[in-house]
């Protein structure tokens, strides 16, 4: 079964936008409780779907460069969708 993969500021651009695969950003914080609540689905899906789909989480409050630059999440949990070639929320 395969995890929900962390990304920071750092990884960001190689692990999500430049991924060949479409990817679910989970932006999340500690403090969430409806964040930890979704995780464990979460973890399902990325098992569900490894080698199509990439799902990753961002936390949001330790990696504050990406947001609002990148998604722009009004409220957490928060999930972003896309490709390198474009990317909702």
């Amino acid at each position: 079964m395969s995890a929900v993969a962390p990304v920071t500021d750092a990884t960001f651009q190689s692990e999500v936008l430049e991924s060949e695969l479409p990817v679910v950003v989970d932006i999340w914080a500690t403090w969430c409780g409806p964040c930890k609540a979704i995780a464990p689905i979460l973890d399902q899906l990325a098992g569900a779907y490894a080698g199509r789909v990439k799902i990753v989480k961002v936390d949001a409050d330790q990696n504050r460069r990406l947001w609002p630059r990148q998604a722009s999440p009004r409220s957490r949990p928060s999930a972003s969708t896309g490709t390198g070639n474009g990317w909702t929320c």
